[in-house]
């Protein structure tokens, strides 16, 4: 019935039986359709009916303005490297930093992300979505070097402990003029 209600443009009645739709292609069909027809929230519904949630992220973003829903849905339900990466071009559009560093690295854009910390000033909320995410030696070396090279030698030790270079990280510490590092 929704395939002929589709097909002869009796858009209403098929979306009448959304909840009794079970074939993707139909439910996608459907949504395209009503995003074609601007009704957004509609076609957010079939698309999410589908299980299609880089749609439902891309029409979060794009037209309903629901930021919190769509980053929900990478860091709950659907964490792809590209459906955060729509979300960290998102925030970067947007110039919030932190944000785009954060979902970048769930995009695996390591690289990316290391250099918009670099440039924005924003190590610190680099360094602590390295530590929620990833857990890599490397990339602790790596904030370890850039807070040697800014004189924060006790963050530098912290970062350097972290990667596994236990004498660095001594070294650091000491030259650390901060008594919570001694």
């Amino acid at each position: 019935a929704v395939t002929i209600y589709i097909s002869i443009k009796q858009f209403k009645s098929a979306e009448d039986l959304i909840d009794k739709i079970k074939n993707t292609n139909l439910l996608i069909q459907l949504a395209r359709m009503k995003e074609n027809e601007k009704l957004y929230k509609d076609a957010e519904a079939a698309y999410e009916r589908a299980g299609e949630w880089e749609q439902v992220i891309r029409l979060n973003l794009q037209y309903l303005n629901n930021i919190d829903k769509a980053k929900d849905i990478v860091l709950n339900k659907h964490k792809t490297e590209s459906a955060a990466l729509l979300v960290a071009e998102y925030f970067e559009n947007m110039g919030r930093k932190k944000e785009t560093i954060e979902f970048k690295l769930i995009a695996k854009r390591f690289d990316e992300a290391f250099a918009l910390a670099q440039t924005f000033n924003e190590m610190d909320a680099y360094a602590n979505y390295i530590s929620k995410y990833i857990f890599s030696k490397d990339e602790f070396k790596k904030i370890a070097i850039y807070f040697e090279g800014k004189n924060m030698f006790g963050k530098a030790g912290i970062y350097y402990q972290k990667a596994g270079m236990i004498e660095k990280a001594l070294e650091m510490f000491i030259k650390s003029n901060e008594d919570e590092y001694l």
